[in-house]
C-alpha cells in the first residue's frame, strides 16, 4: 500500500493522507458531540436535565384546560399540566 503525501509549496512533507484522515476523522467525531449537545440543551430534551418541581393550583373553574397543555409565562413555555382532580377538602364558597 503507498501512501500519498502533499507538499508544500516548498517541496517539503507536511501531511500523509493517514494523518490527514485521523485529523478529519476527530473533527467529525467533535463537532457530532457539539451538535448533539446542542440538541440536548436547546431542544425539549433539557427537560430531563433541570431541576423540576410540582405547583398545585385551586381554581374555581378549569373549563377547557387539558392534561398536557402548556402552561406560559410572559409567552415562554415553562411547564405542562400533568393532573387534573377534584379536591373533595377544599371546597369554594361564595
Amino acid at each position: 500500500m503507498t501512501q500519498r503525501v502533499l507538499l508544500s509549496e516548498e517541496g517539503k512533507s507536511c501531511m500523509t493522507d493517514r494523518k490527514r484522515d485521523f485529523y478529519v476523522g476527530i473533527f467529525v467525531i467533535v463537532t457530532l458531540i457539539c451538535t448533539g449537545y446542542l440538541f440536548l440543551v436547546v431542544g425539549e430534551f433539557s427537560r430531563f436535565f433541570k431541576d423540576r418541581y410540582a405547583v398545585h393550583g385551586y381554581f374555581s373553574s378549569v373549563s377547557g384546560l387539558k392534561n398536557g397543555a402548556s402552561v406560559n409565562l410572559a409567552g415562554v413555555r415553562i411547564g405542562h399540566v400533568s393532573e387534573i382532580s377534584i379536591d373533595k377538602n377544599f371546597w369554594w364558597q361564595k
